[in-house]
């Protein structure tokens, strides 16, 4: 049993930077094409299948709570199921840091550095990323901790800013249509599902997570209710910004609206404020890559050698140069964003199955006469 090192607090800001990462740049889109105008909605609907997967992964995390998920699943599914569940779960969190360490990428590349290969920024990123987690979760935790005091000023005050411009017109938002939500809707249901999943962190942490139990319910919940109005702002505010349809055909409708807003006056340092924003939300998707790369390559390493008191470095390195050499397929945002609508649906399997752990683990415990 490791040094328990995380509090509730701590795992709240990793959750809800893991929740958030790069759905500001890809969501919204994403969201627009399943449910137009009324998209908005979906991100507050997805908090019902998020509480759900907060309390399986407390239940879980309260059962086994000196065991990661790599430790604990061959006791409970056996050794074949730990491979393939494991594996789904795996595959989620590398296709997030590829999707992290790439979308980000191409946003620069599009917007001030047009000369620099997309392929170069995302080894920088990945670089990062593989030199944290070789340093240990607790690095990524003080990482973590002193990104709040830079990130969380500047994220609040996109939440609340807008509201002062003069270019918000809540009439953008409608007529809303319930039957904007049944247009696509197996798709839309798998969005909501995958929407908030932050909280699967806790499977990572384990016995770090201090105290366990409780903390695992307290965090994973407080977390998840700080992502929404992030999601809620990304999604809604392009739309009452610039409205239907146009919020939609733009590339990057998230990272675009806060300019429409920001001061109009000489004393302004900034004009491109929404680009400069965006660069400060980098941060928090490094750390969101760096929480994803970080959990498949400790459930890969647990899956592969559950006594083993480290990652091996060179599982590391090697997750690292996949990620690098799989971002060579996506051409562009287009091409991130369809590997997204299929990473999306992958979540949602992947939210499902935790479910579906706790439900197992509950049954054995009754079974074995334990709570």
């Amino acid at each position: 049993m490791r040094e328990p090192y995380l509090s509730w607090p701590e795992a709240a800001w990793l959750i809800m930077q893991f929740t958030i990462c790069a759905n500001y740049l890809f969501m919204p889109q994403l969201l627009y094409s399943m449910s137009g105008r009324l998209s908005w909605a979906v991100t507050m609907i997805a908090v019902l299948p998020a509480v759900a997967g907060v309390w399986a992964t407390y239940y879980l995390h309260a059962r086994f709570p000196d065991e990661r998920l790599g430790q604990f699943l061959p006791r409970l599914v056996g050794r074949p199921f730990s491979i393939l569940f494991g594996g789904a779960f795996i595959l989620f969190w590398l296709g997030g840091a590829a999707t992290n360490a790439t979308v980000f990428a191409h946003y620069v590349s599009d917007t001030s550095l047009q000369f620099t290969p997309v392929t170069v920024l995302v080894a920088t990123n990945v670089l990062m990323i593989v030199l944290v987690s070789l340093s240990g979760l607790k690095t990524l935790v003080r990482v973590a901790d002193a990104l709040l005091f830079i990130v969380a000023p500047f994220l609040l005050f996109a939440q609340f800013w807008p509201f002062f411009g003069s270019r918000i017109d809540f009439s953008n938002l409608a007529p809303m249509r319930l039957s904007d939500l049944a247009a696509d809707k197996w798709r839309l249901a798998g969005a909501a599902l995958a929407m908030y999943h932050g909280y699967q962190f806790v499977f990572v942490a384990g016995p770090a997570l201090n105290p366990p139990g409780r903390s695992a319910l307290t965090a994973g919940l407080v977390g998840t209710l700080a992502a929404v109005p992030a999601f809620l702002s990304f999604v809604a505010m392009p739309l009452l910004a610039f409205g239907w349809p146009y919020a939609n055909l733009l590339t990057y409708p998230a990272a675009s609206f806060l300019e429409v807003v920001a001061p109009k006056t000489g004393l302004f340092p900034i004009r491109r404020f929404d680009f400069v924003l965006t660069v400060l939300f980098r941060n928090i998707m490094i750390i969101a890559a760096m929480s994803y790369f970080y959990s498949a390559a400790q459930t890969l390493s647990d899956l592969v050698s559950p006594s083993a008191h480290r990652m091996h470095p060179w599982f590391v390195a090697g997750l690292g140069i996949a990620v690098v050499a799989s971002s060579a397929a996506f051409k562009g945002i287009r091409t991130v964003m369809q590997f997204t609508g299929v990473w999306v649906l992958l979540g949602a399997l992947v939210t499902v199955l935790t479910v579906v752990l706790a439900v197992v683990a509950r049954f054995r415990a009754g079974s074995a006469g334990r709570r």
